[in-house]
């Protein structure tokens, strides 16, 4: 509630390709509109002419609350080129 709270944060990303990967990870136990522990892994490749991105990310709430984990699919047709 009171005094310094520390946190951390980190992302990479790399190019593969015609592809993108991507790491997130962060402990920010101030921030009170996300979950303070976090971290998400995306790909993108691809294939054709669309783009599919797979993203994982799993979160813990506050200490009374479960931890999360959830899934996407989604794939990106480019229009007007």
């Amino acid at each position: 509630e009171t005094g310094v709270l520390p946190g951390a944060s980190v992302d990479l990303a790399e190019q593969l390709g015609g592809g993108r990967a991507a790491l997130t990870a962060a402990y920010e136990p101030y921030r009170r509109d996300v979950r303070p522990l976090r971290a998400a892994a995306s790909l993108e490749l691809p294939f054709g002419g669309p783009t599919a991105r797979v993203e994982v990310a799993a979160g813990a709430l506050h200490p009374t609350a479960p931890d999360a984990v959830a899934g996407r699919l989604s794939l990106a047709w480019p229009f007007g080129r």
